[in-house]
């Protein structure tokens, strides 16, 4: 379903609706800084489901390396190329790198549309489920 169609009655009142306000912001947003234009919007993850990421990358090894560079074009594309494979990878920074391993993790997370599971040592573990068949399917939380 494409957000750059509009309601009729919202064009012909010449006030856009909110599916047109949200396709011109991603719009902008794709066209900033490099960011990576996500075609849907993930759900929070909650604490039961990250708890869960966190077993599950437990024993994944780190398959991302961020270096000196930082986060560089090439990393987010090898790091959207990873989570559209196996929706949970391990990121590894280095001790070169030119920021802080919070701030790399976060910035990686965040132009990668994925979700920043955890941060331990120098170590992120993100997840992003895949556009087309999920594999990871994450527990519900039961009302308290």
């Amino acid at each position: 379903m494409s957000l750059m169609y509009a309601s009729s009655a919202a064009v012909s009142a010449g006030v856009p609706d909110n599916a047109s306000v949200w396709f011109e912001f991603e719009r902008f947003l794709s066209s900033a800084a490099g960011i990576v234009k996500r075609s849907r919007i993930m759900a929070p993850v909650t604490g039961k489901q990250r708890r869960y990421l966190r077993a599950l990358g437990q024993r994944l090894a780190a398959t991302l390396h961020v270096g000196h560079e930082g986060v560089s074009e090439a990393v987010v594309r090898q790091a959207d190329a990873l989570l559209e494979a196996h929706e949970l990878i391990k990121a590894r920074v280095g001790d070169n790198a030119p920021a802080d391993r919070h701030d790399i993790a976060e910035e990686l997370a965040g132009r990668t549309g994925a979700d920043l599971t955890q941060v331990l040592g120098r170590t992120a573990l993100l997840y992003r489920p895949r556009t087309k068949e999920p594999t990871i399917v994450l527990p519900m939380d039961a009302g308290r």
